[in-house]
């Protein structure tokens, strides 16, 4: 079996631990190795990698989510005007519907229509891009992510209430899925350069 690169990482890290006597060189050289090692991998992913502009909007949009459809075309929502775009795999961008409040994760269901989330709503989309409300979840913060958990049930973020719904499209039914103290709200500062530091040690 092959090493992989995260364990032909650490024996490289051990050996120049082991070589080392004083414990707090030690310590000292496994950071710079494993700074310099994630360093070198982010620098090699940002120049192999490229990116193409698809479509430009004018200012002041607020572009959320995104949804692959499996013939290409993008659905993207637009969280201040409520728009949902559906962009074709040429770049072409038609607006697909619009809801009355912002529009924020959207998933795409089993059946080809695509479901969002819209402050504490959940609406579907038909083919045609005719938005219904599928319901408004008493008790929700505000929804954000969407996912599908299988044909007709969806698992909806709600970041301000701290716990992830869970919604059958069928009866409009939510109920709390997932709630615990990982989903608990922290503090939004970005980190420093000293936190991701840290977390390289």
């Amino acid at each position: 079996m092959k090493d992989t690169n995260k364990e032909r990482t650490n024996r490289m890290i051990n050996k120049l631990t082991q070589s080392s006597e004083s414990p707090r060189l030690n310590k000292a050289i496994m950071s710079q190795v494993r700074f310099s090692i994630y360093f070198a991998a982010t620098v090699l992913a940002a120049t192999m990698l490229r990116a193409d502009t698809i479509v430009t909007y004018p200012p002041g949009t607020i572009l959320e989510n995104i949804a692959i459809a499996p013939a290409g075309d993008l659905f993207v929502s637009d969280l201040g005007s409520g728009t949902l775009f559906r962009i074709s795999p040429g770049g072409s961008s038609q607006v697909f519907g619009r809801v009355p409040g912002p529009l924020a994760g959207v998933a795409l269901n089993t059946d080809g229509t695509v479901v969002a989330a819209s402050g504490t709503s959940l609406y579907r989309f038909a083919r045609d891009g005719t938005p219904t409300l599928v319901t408004d979840i008493a008790g929700a913060g505000f929804l954000n992510g969407v996912t599908l958990f299988s044909p007709g049930t969806f698992l909806v973020a709600d970041h301000a209430a701290d716990l992830i719904w869970r919604v059958d499209l069928r009866t409009g039914r939510a109920s709390p899925w997932l709630t615990g103290s990982l989903l608990t709200r922290r503090s939004l500062r970005p980190p420093t350069l000293r936190d991701l530091l840290k977390r390289l040690v």
